[in-house]
Formats: C-alpha cells, structure tokens, sequence
C-alpha cells in the first residue's frame, strides 16, 4: 500500500489520485511527463507532414493542416481522439505522429 503525501490518507497501489484530497500521485506526475513528451513528438512529426505534403502537393496540405490543428488542440485539452482520426493521421499526414497517437494511453486523464 501507498500513502497520499498531502493528507497521510492509504491508497491503492495502482491508484493515480487520492480519494480524499484529490492530490495526485507520483504515477499521476509521471504519466502525465510522458504524455506530454509524446503529445510534443506527435506535434512535431505532423508539422513536419505538412511541410513536407505543402512542397508538391497543394491538394494534401489542405487535409493535414487541419488534422495538425485538431489533434494539437486535443492534446492540449486532453481530449479523446478517435481511432478512425488516428489511422486517418497515419494514412494522410504522418506515419510516425499516427504510430504514437495509436501507442498513447488516453484512458487515464
């Protein structure tokens, strides 16, 4: 068993907050660093897609600066993304910001 460092209160092991307090949990902090980590790689890798989709094609840069838009936005409010967006991504912006949105673990926020 853990125990909540703002109230004292004993708390589950798998537990990311405290019932009582509402403070979060060392595992809280640590999911969310990574997720933060990811959320700035997948932004990358998706302003790169649509550089790389605006040098020949006019046509997919009008599909990739939205979808960007949109999951920076979501990401940033810790929104749900849909599979169907995210194979979307890997289809028709990037490969790479796809593959990470489809391994982030967007249960736990």
């Amino acid at each position: 068993m853990k125990y909540c460092t703002k109230c004292g209160a004993e708390l589950h092991d798998e537990a990311v907050v405290c019932p009582k307090c509402g403070c979060p949990t060392a595992d809280y902090k640590a999911r969310s660093a990574k997720r933060d980590e990811m959320s700035l790689a997948i932004k990358i890798f998706m302003i790169i897609g649509c550089v790389v989709s605006g040098f020949g094609f006019l046509i997919p840069l009008a599909w990739t600066i939205p979808m960007t838009v949109t999951v920076s936005r979501r990401l940033e409010n810790h929104e749900p993304i849909g599979l169907a967006f995210k194979i979307c991504t890997v289809l028709f912006c990037s490969v790479v910001a796809g593959i990470l949105l489809l391994c982030m673990d967007t249960n736990n926020d």
